[in-house]
């Protein structure tokens, strides 16, 4: 084996070997570092050390070799660091080759983290819920909820990336919006990360924020319910309350139903005229100064309308002939009150021919229902039940988005999709 102090780069270069099929050069500058060459001149950089320790009876510990790259792919600078930061390691009492292998199942186990996405926990998660739910219509209603909601957002990352902020940022689009749904997801998001915990998927602690940290960070949406709150009926009902509303047939029973069917504000239902209706492209386009907001902020929002929808225009222009679609009896604007005591009658029917029925109330707050309700309802049914994003939804619902990229993103009405989604709402409910 040739020895030399310090060796150059040149000089690594010009070694050759001189006898057998492989040969060993010590080339200086780190202790253990050595430059192999083989019979077929390929060169690669060898460290070689004593193993920590003594062996059996005290003798002394056979000497290891590390692989450090190959040269010229690996230079001789950074094969003299390398030789040195393995000295240093042997120093400290820690095997260098001990010490990669440690460091390679970690970039291994680091790497098949990153392939176990939120996405992919989730899904397995929801497996094993749904032998647990009662109502087998669970399964198929959060599977939306997540793909609608959460994947968009934290479905492609890894779940060990994902952080207490992630899942806050993601909660705030919806929190306001479908409070109800979204609470109930947040805790659903807690439950797959203990989940993850427990299946060895996940190796920290779990990052969701608490309901009262969200409700810290977040617009209080609970809060915002319960003071303005709008009893509403759940979607799953829907379609026993239209069935009784089409028996009553009058003004405010249309009226009722239309508002229902194009999921729209009260003072729109009354301030409703012909002259805001384009029958030949089933639109209802309402103007500005109707629309809820401030002036300068008010746009003109257009509804499509659904097959439905122009039936019971057609009925109201049978029943009466006015500027206004939906009248009084003495021709003016429709009251609010009318259309309280339609919900009201059908409420009081309800509980008289069932005794057992609690009649049409909102079940979170025990409450009868209201007509501005109808439009949570459809919300909630565009969340859970449609196969629409929330995005189009709210803007059926001509909900002001504040959020200015978002705004941006989406300068258009949706016109054609939000035309599918009435006509899909109209025929759930009949």
């Amino acid at each position: 084996m040739r020895r030399k102090t310090v060796l150059t780069v040149k000089e690594v270069e010009s070694l050759k070997l001189s006898n057998g099929s492989k040969q060993k050069f010590c080339v200086g500058g780190a202790d253990g570092l050595y430059l192999q060459i083989t019979k077929n001149g390929s060169k690669s950089w060898i460290f070689r050390y004593t193993a920590l320790g003594t062996g059996v009876n005290g003798v002394k510990q056979k000497r290891k070799e590390m692989g450090l790259g190959s040269f010229p792919l690996v230079p001789l600078k950074l094969a003299r660091d390398k030789a040195k930061k393995y000295k240093n390691l042997l120093l400290d009492g820690i095997d260098p080759a001990t010490d990669r292998k440690v460091k390679i199942e970690q970039i291994k186990n680091d790497e098949q983290q990153k392939q176990i996405t939120f996405e992919y926990v989730t899904r397995l998660w929801l497996e094993k819920k749904s032998q647990e739910w009662k109502n087998p219509k669970d399964f198929p209603r959060w599977t939306r909820a997540f793909e609608r909601n959460i994947f968009p957002t934290l479905g492609k990352m890894p779940i060990s990336e994902i952080t207490h902020t992630h899942i806050t940022e993601t909660l705030k689009p919806i929190w306001t919006e479908i409070h109800d749904t979204s609470t109930k997801l947040r805790s659903y998001i807690s439950n797959i990360f203990d989940f993850a915990i427990a299946s060895s998927l996940y190796h920290e602690l779990n990052p969701t924020p608490s309901k009262k940290q969200v409700e810290v960070l977040l617009p209080s949406g609970k809060l915002t319910q319960k003071t303005n709150h709008h009893p509403a009926l759940p979607y799953n009902q829907l379609k026993s309350f239209i069935k009784d509303l089409k028996t009553e047939n009058s003004i405010p029973s249309l009226a009722l139903e239309f508002a229902i069917l194009t999921a729209s504000r009260f003072g729109q239902i009354a301030k409703a005229s012909w002259d805001q209706f384009d029958l030949k492209k089933n639109v209802w386009i309402i103007p500005a100064e109707i629309m809820k907001g401030s002036a300068s902020k008010a746009k003109p929002h257009t509804i499509p309308l659904s097959k439905r929808s122009i039936e019971v225009l057609n009925k109201v222009k049978k029943l009466a002939n006015n500027k206004l679609v939906f009248p009084n009896t003495q021709g003016n604007q429709i009251s609010d009150k009318a259309l309280k005591n339609v919900i009201l009658s059908l409420h009081k029917s309800l509980k008289k021919i069932n005794t057992d029925s609690k009649g049409y109330i909102d079940p979170a707050y025990n409450k009868v229902i209201t007509q501005h309700g109808f439009r949570s309802t459809f919300l909630n049914w565009v969340t859970e039940k449609s196969n629409y994003p929330l995005h189009v939804g709210r803007m059926a619902l001509a909900h002001e988005i504040e959020d200015k990229v978002e705004a941006a993103y989406r300068r258009g009405n949706l016109l054609e999709k939000r035309a599918l989604l009435m006509e899909e709402w109209a025929e759930y409910m009949n």
